[in-house]
């Protein structure tokens, strides 16, 4: 049973799923991929609306569906997830939640930037449990020992999309996507102590060891 769904960047046509870890690109690649897209968090095309509706299944706007979660979504319509092709885009995880915390604050008015509160919340996010929401990029990546078809990350994102082009027939126009680090950037990045960036470390030792992501000065690594 799939009433209400969170959502991913799925085509039926071209049978792609492409799943969006946090503070990695996510609006980006929706308008990049949104010509041959059926469900996002900004568009369903008029065939996905009519399979929600015959299947009762409502739309939550939610971004960031993870494996698990988007394989049993498309189960839930019928079709076989063996036959998509998946694919996701993952950032050096110290990088990626400084940009996490960044945006917090800006939405968060109880949320300050300093150092203590930066490390209060990421002490928090790292421990909180929600069964919808994925807070390592790994659940993106893979589900019981399998992993999604394609893993890139966001700053070789034109390389990959050049192949998906290719492998999924699309005509899409991209150029690299280079995160843009602000001076807020910087200064939160300064509040990462040792057991901050061990703890990043920790949770994200997959997606290091998959990416050969290290942790280094700002200004030096933009990955």
């Amino acid at each position: 049973n799939f009433p209400t769904i969170r959502l991913m960047i799925i085509s039926l046509d071209k049978k792609f799923v492409c799943l969006n870890p946090p503070k990695t690109g996510t609006g980006y690649r929706e308008g990049l991929l949104l010509p041959h897209t059926d469900l996002s968090h900004v568009h369903i095309s008029d065939k996905m609306q009519n399979l929600l509706d015959d299947l009762n299944i409502t739309v939550e706007r939610f971004r960031h569906l993870n494996y698990s979660q988007s394989s049993q979504f498309i189960r839930s319509l019928g079709l076989d997830d063996n036959e998509f092709y998946f694919f996701t885009f993952v950032r050096n995880p110290w990088h990626r939640m400084v940009s996490h915390f960044n945006m917090s604050v800006q939405q968060n008015p109880n949320l300050v930037l300093t150092k203590e509160c930066c490390k209060a919340w990421m002490l928090r996010y790292f421990t909180q449990e929600n069964p919808h929401i994925s807070y390592t990029q790994e659940d993106f990546c893979r589900h019981d020992g399998r992993e999604v078809d394609l893993i890139s990350s966001l700053t070789e994102i034109k390389r990959a999309m050049d192949f998906l082009n290719q492998k999924l027939k699309l005509n899409v126009d991209c150029i690299n996507h280079t995160p843009q680090h602000s001076s807020l950037h910087h200064k939160i990045y300064e509040f990462l102590d040792n057991e901050i960036i061990d703890l990043i470390a920790t949770k994200e030792h997959y997606i290091i060891s998959k990416m050969q992501f290290t942790y280094s000065e700002f200004n030096h690594d933009q990955s």
